[in-house]
């Protein structure tokens, strides 16, 4: 790979979903479907919501990929896409300084999950990053794209990146709190 900034996101990427795989493989259902609270996510939709969160931004990565890619109106004016890009990477930041809440597009399956969602995550992680991969060589600081949360929210292919990767991060220490958590099951 020519570009340095996409193999360190895609190894930040790589990292911290390895750790969750050998964190979380052995878990069974029961466990992996533990909350701490009915508020609370489980192991398994922590898991579950990122792969959520991956699969909104699949086709704009393939249109990227493919030079389809044609930005909205929002993604061409720029309007704020430096302070969206900040705040959603401060947002997502791999040691959340405060809880969060997503949006309703990006979240988790309710209902409890099977024991094989690590392998799922697993899975669906290699072909991401295959996906990512195919970047290489965009200038990640001028693409800019809307979100799928709201088309006037924007940010540049960079920051997505950035974000993407801390987001990995941010839910493997989540659901690592829940194992550690006074009630879970043994």
């Amino acid at each position: 790979m020519a570009d340095q900034f996409l193999e360190e996101k895609l190894h930040q990427i790589e990292k911290a979903v390895n750790t969750t795989v050998n964190a979380f493989s052995h878990l069974n259902a029961e466990q992996l479907n533990y909350k701490t609270d009915p508020k609370s996510w489980s192991i398994a939709q922590c898991l579950d919501h990122l792969m959520v969160t991956d699969k909104q931004y699949t086709s704009i990565i393939k249109k990227m990929v493919a030079g389809t890619y044609k930005p909205s109106f929002w993604a061409k004016m720029g309007i704020g896409s430096k302070f969206f890009g900040n705040f959603l990477i401060k947002t997502t930041a791999p040691i959340p300084d405060k809880k969060g809440k997503t949006i309703p597009s990006f979240e988790p399956s309710k209902s409890d999950l099977s024991a094989d969602i690590v392998k799922k995550y697993k899975t669906h992680d290699e072909a991401w990053r295959t996906l990512l991969s195919q970047l290489d060589g965009m200038d990640y600081a001028k693409t800019r794209l809307s979100s799928p949360a709201g088309a006037a929210i924007t940010y540049s292919l960079e920051d997505l990146l950035t974000l993407l990767a801390n987001h990995k991060e941010r839910h493997y220490h989540q659901a690592m709190a829940v194992m550690q958590s006074d009630g879970f099951p043994k």
